[in-house]
């Protein structure tokens, strides 16, 4: 990971952050001392929103070049999205095997 004070984003720069559990580009639109307003990247419209977000600095990970395609990027975030759920489904259901072994072994 960066150190907060080496990303220091302008209006107009991409963004790449951390939004609780997931991640996504954003355009920065105003900088403040703590946050910054962007648009962020949506996936369906392949484009950025037309309504602004707040994102808090220290959610930023990384300034992206002006040559990223936020498209790609959206693209890469949500196959691996899919890949975190499939693991999660699959850990789901090993862990039902293993309630279903233990109540066999308790009856």
């Amino acid at each position: 990971m960066t150190r907060q004070a080496e990303i220091e984003p302008r209006a107009g720069d991409l963004i790449f952050y951390r939004d609780r559990t997931d991640f996504g580009v954003a355009r920065v639109d105003l900088v403040r001392e703590r946050h910054f307003t962007c648009f962020p990247w949506h996936d369906l419209l392949l484009r950025f929103d037309k309504r602004r977000q707040r994102i808090d600095r220290h959610r930023v990970i990384a300034r992206l070049s002006q040559a990223s395609d936020p498209a790609a990027i959206a693209a890469r975030l949500n196959v691996l999205r899919n890949q975190r759920d499939g693991q999660r489904a699959a850990a789901h259901a090993a862990y039902l095997q293993s309630i279903e072994k233990l109540t066999k072994e308790l009856v």
